[in-house]
C-alpha cells in the first residue's frame, strides 16, 4: 500500500504569523524553534514529503512528525522551546549541583562543574523529567547571563 503523504495546510494568516515567528527566532538566535518553523514552512509552501524534509533538515521522520502534531495542537506555541520542564526551583537547585566544591587532601577544596550530560542525567534520576543536554545547556546560559 503506498505512502500517504502528510502536508500542513496554513491560511494567509497562519503564514504570515509562522514568517513572523521565524524571523523573530532567527534575531533571537532560537535556532531549534526556528528550524521546527522551518520544517512546518518547507511542508506547507513547498508540498515537501515527511521523508524530504527529515532529510534537508538531517533529523529523523519521528522527529518531524513529533513537530507537527507539536504545531497541530498547539499553532506557533508548539514551536517554540519548552522552558516549563523544570521549575524555578529546579533550575536553582541544578544550578547549585552543577558547580559543587570537591574537598582535597590538605583542607583544601577545588570546583567542580558537571558536564551537561551528566546533570541530564541527574535531572532524570531527581525528578524523573527526561531533558537534553543541549537543552539544559541553554537553560544554564540563560540563567548565568540573565536573559
Amino acid at each position: 500500500m503506498p505512502k500517504k503523504h502528510l502536508f500542513i495546510t496554513l491560511s494567509p494568516s497562519e503564514l504570515i504569523a509562522l514568517e513572523d515567528f521565524m524571523r523573530l527566532m532567527a534575531f533571537q538566535h532560537k535556532y531549534r524553534a526556528r528550524l521546527r518553523g522551518n520544517a512546518i514552512w518547507m511542508s506547507s509552501q513547498q508540498h515537501k514529503t515527511v521523508e524530504q524534509i527529515a532529510k534537508s533538515l538531517n533529523k529523523s521522520k519521528r522527529t518531524i512528525y513529533s513537530w507537527f502534531k507539536q504545531y497541530m495542537e498547539k499553532r506557533i506555541d508548539g514551536l517554540k522551546d519548552d522552558d516549563s520542564k523544570l521549575t524555578p526551583e529546579q533550575i536553582s537547585r541544578m544550578m547549585e549541583i552543577s558547580y559543587r566544591s570537591k574537598p582535597l587532601k590538605h583542607g583544601r577544596e577545588r570546583k567542580i562543574r558537571w558536564s551537561y550530560r551528566k546533570i541530564a542525567k541527574w535531572v532524570k534520576e531527581q525528578w524523573g523529567i527526561t531533558i537534553s543536554h543541549e537543552r539544559l545547556r541553554q537553560i544554564i546560559r540563560k540563567r548565568l547571563l540573565n536573559i
